[in-house]
């Protein structure tokens, strides 16, 4: 790593062989041009394979609950960061999509809920999220006191979550690294991907089928949600009780 980077230890393989491949594809494309005379010297390396979502992370969904409720929402801090991560574990939507959230993707409805709308996805696929009457409420209660009751009627480019630890930078559109330390302090996982993982995990024991899992996921493939579910599964032992009951560890 980089001297004083923030992180500790070894990258993930998969870090190393996505930098690797794309070191590799910038090789390939001086080669061709004519600016490499020398063979592409990324092909010397063994690139460790990774599987997809081979790390998928995630909480079981009665940990994550209990996890939300110990949040203290007396605070700006606290109020936006339980508004954040419910939001995000309800949905499932992407780290970009749920972090570039502003007024105008904000609609609410005749009965009092809102929807969310993320026209940015991935597959550049609008996609629409109803909340439940109380997220709703709990949305609005933290907008209307940071925006001081004027949220519905900002510009559309005004930010849903927002800086609230710095003075100098107050009101500025979180960054990346912001969520992932709210979703570690309060979740108790690094990466805000775990909150995808965690609806997942959510829908799977649900037993919601698998199309469903797949757009809502917004995954462009059946094949990648299995994948994804499969990962997520892979410490769940289906005769885990019985099997213990049978060597007398109960």
């Amino acid at each position: 790593r980089a001297p004083g980077s923030r992180h500790a230890g070894n990258m993930a393989q998969k870090t190393v062989a996505q930098r690797l491949y794309i070191l590799s594809s910038f090789y390939s494309y001086a080669v061709r041009r004519g600016h490499l005379d020398e063979a592409n010297p990324i092909t010397l390396l063994k690139i460790a394979k990774v599987k997809d979502y081979e790390h998928t992370p995630s909480l079981d969904p009665e940990e994550a609950a209990a996890r939300l409720k110990k949040i203290d929402r007396t605070s700006e801090a606290g109020m936006q960061a339980y508004c954040l991560l419910a939001i995000a574990i309800y949905t499932g939507r992407r780290v970009e999509e749920i972090r570039t959230l502003t007024r105008g993707n904000i609609n609410l409805k005749t009965d009092g809920r809102i929807r969310l709308d993320f026209p940015d996805t991935k597959r550049d696929k609008h996609m629409e999220d109803v909340l439940t009457k109380k997220l709703s409420v709990d949305l609005l209660m933290w907008l209307n006191r940071f925006y001081n009751d004027e949220f519905l009627f900002m510009p559309d480019d005004t930010p849903v979550w927002v800086n609230v630890y710095h003075e100098s930078r107050r009101g500025q559109q979180l960054g990346y690294h912001a969520l992932s330390d709210t979703c570690y302090k309060h979740l108790g996982v690094r990466g805000f991907h775990a909150t995808r993982g965690t609806f997942a995990e959510g829908m799977r024991k649900l037993k919601a089928d698998l199309l469903t899992i797949q757009e809502r996921l917004g995954h462009a493939s059946v094949e990648t949600t299995q994948g994804y579910l499969k990962a997520l599964a892979r410490e769940e032992n289906p005769h885990a009780v019985e099997l213990a009951e049978l060597f007398g560890l109960e």
